[in-house]
């Protein structure tokens, strides 16, 4: 009698693990299927550049940009080109009087040195000025410099000959990162 006891549980063991096993892989058939019905994008695996965005601050600065001094000493009198004005190389941009007592000077013209944009004047009609005072700073902006500030966890991005792009004002340029220190 035990041993009829022994066979009928090992039988209901046996059929409740063959019934678990037939019921486990037709809920394996049943998400195999489930996952086969979503819509999964595929696309052709290619090399492609990553464009990395890195917001950040600068200054951009014409290339060259330079500091205008007079030849003379003497009084500015006139200025001929204003800030936002363009210029061509050796244009007069202003005026200065040096006339002194006893002696009487013509009118000192002061010329660009390149072709570009007058940025600012130092100084205002009237003002002082000789060959060691700057009177206006002009740029050219055909070809531009620009000076950025980047986070130290930015650093390990940026590298000598670089292609970047950057936007001002709603339009993108293109250049190369020429030094990094």
């Amino acid at each position: 009698m035990k041993k009829k006891i022994i066979y009928i549980v090992a039988g209901v063991l046996v059929l409740f693990l063959v019934f678990r096993i037939v019921s486990y892989r037709k809920r394996s058939k049943e998400e195999v299927e489930f996952a086969g019905q979503r819509d999964v994008p595929v696309i052709r695996v290619e090399r492609r550049n990553v464009i990395k965005t890195i917001p950040v601050l600068g200054e951009v600065s014409g290339n060259p940009e330079v500091k205008v001094f007079p030849k003379v000493t003497g009084k500015l009198v006139k200025k001929l080109k204003f800030p936002g004005n363009r210029v061509r190389k050796n244009e007069v941009l202003c005026l200065i009087d040096r006339d002194e007592p006893a002696f009487k000077f013509t009118t000192a013209q002061v010329f660009s040195p390149i072709s570009g944009i007058v940025l600012d004047y130092f100084l205002d009609t009237g003002a002082q000025v000789s060959p060691q005072t700057a009177i206006l700073k002009v740029a050219n902006f055909d070809t531009v410099k620009i000076l950025l500030y980047f986070s130290e966890s930015d650093f390990i991005h940026i590298k000598k000959g670089q292609r970047v792009l950057f936007t001002s004002l709603d339009k993108t340029f293109a250049g190369f990162i020429n030094r990094v220190y």
